[in-house]
């Protein structure tokens, strides 16, 4: 019996917020057996292709994802504009493209401290995905935890636009937020025939580096450090079936195994397939004499002549 890990941040694709290493990773899925895998960077696909051709080299199926981060609407750059995680992953090519085009706006049209998407526009784009709900960040989870009357109405939109394609996701920890939000999304699953799905928000390889991973962060963040985590509990690493399993004792057996399995029917259903010609890489024209390449580290050494007053060793530019 095994599970397939579909909500994970590696320490390229989640910078500042993971320190999982992608080699690590799939090394360790090896050593536990795992067949499919997942990376779902915070409005990012920096691993993407990293990530598809390892898993490939190892035998391992990878399913290409995101946690984008959703907000109401993204043409409103105010402060008081809000923002939310949820997880996107492409069932095939057209969902991988659809995927790529909605991370890109984000980043180009939605962009607003992060790269943030709304609804109206996934639903234009949402052929091909699947979506879970994300962690107690998510749009479902903070409208549960806030006790909010627009719980019925957000479900029926993302039914309307993912249909059997939307997760209620279900995370281990013992901190209330994660509780209430659990035994909320079950009873919500039995009321509008909606999947669960178990996923541990993964951030680091194993259960000891809980610490590293709170003082990165927090160093990231400019925090000071504390005796309270930043993630309340220990449970954000790559576990075996049997580890997850247990996580999730406080909540009945039967559920918690049919929401562990649904992670290899998401795996099942995702099949995409990438190849390395079909990057469409932009070509440069570049002065007679030079490659892009050569042409990129002169204008690199131009700029670094221009500014090098500024630098105290223009050397160490120079190595980089």
């Amino acid at each position: 019996m095994n599970y397939v890990p579909l909500h994970v941040h590696t320490s390229r694709n989640s910078v500042g917020d993971s320190i999982l290493k992608l080699d690590k990773y799939i090394n360790k899925a090896k050593d536990l057996g795992l067949k499919s895998l997942s990376v779902t960077g915070h409005g990012s696909l920096a691993d993407m292709y990293d990530f598809y051709f390892k898993c490939i080299e190892n035998n391992i199926k990878p399913i290409i994802g995101c946690e984008i981060y959703l907000t109401p609407d993204m043409e409103d750059k105010t402060k008081d504009s809000k923002t939310y995680h949820m997880i996107l992953l492409a069932k095939d090519n057209e969902g991988l493209k659809n995927l790529i085009n909605i991370v890109s706006i984000a980043s180009l049209d939605g962009f607003y401290k992060k790269p943030r998407v709304d609804l109206k526009y996934i639903k234009q784009h949402s052929t091909g995905l699947i979506c879970t709900t994300a962690c107690v960040g998510g749009m479902l989870p903070q409208l549960i935890l806030n006790n909010s009357d627009e719980i019925e109405e957000h479900i029926k939109e993302l039914l309307e636009i993912f249909a059997d394609d939307l997760y209620f996701e279900i995370q281990p920890g013992d901190f209330i937020d994660q509780v209430t939000v659990n035994n909320k999304l079950i009873e919500l699953s039995n009321k509008y025939n909606v999947p669960l799905v178990v996923t541990n928000d993964i951030h680091y390889l194993n259960q000891d580096e809980y610490l590293i991973h709170d003082y990165h962060v927090r160093l990231g963040r400019k925090m000071t450090i504390s005796e309270d985590l930043i993630y309340p509990d220990k449970v954000y690493y790559l576990m075996s079936y049997d580890e997850l399993f247990s996580s999730m004792d406080m909540y009945d057996n039967d559920i918690v195994r049919a929401a562990i399995e649904n992670t290899n029917v998401i795996a099942d259903k995702c099949n995409v397939s990438v190849e390395i010609e079909s990057l469409n890489l932009p070509e440069f024209v570049c002065p007679e004499g030079y490659t892009p390449r050569t042409y990129i580290e002169q204008l690199c050494y131009e700029r670094l002549e221009k500014i090098k007053y500024l630098i105290k060793d223009p050397s160490q530019y120079i190595d980089r």
